[in-house]
């Protein structure tokens, strides 16, 4: 089954910005990245977005779709 990886933005966690995407997990295997700092992960001092690129790239695998929102879209180029 193909896999979609998606990465929510920097307002709200992963659960909030997905939810409408559940029923893809019909068609595909569905992975909701929680960013360090965002829900349901305790709060950070300061957000640092290469560890968020490095989280993104460790949980990619060959031929994943990447569907990111606001400004972890651009994780995908780091």
């Amino acid at each position: 089954m193909e896999r979609i990886v998606f990465v929510h933005g920097s307002v709200a966690g992963g659960q909030a910005t997905w939810s409408g995407q559940a029923p893809l997990a019909e068609y595909f295997d569905v992975v909701v990245l929680h960013r360090p700092g965002f829900p349901p992960n305790p709060p950070v001092d300061r957000v640092d977005f290469e560890e968020h690129a490095q989280l993104v790239a460790g949980t990619l695998r060959n031929g994943d779709h990447l569907v990111g929102h606001s400004v972890e879209s651009d994780a995908r180029g780091r």
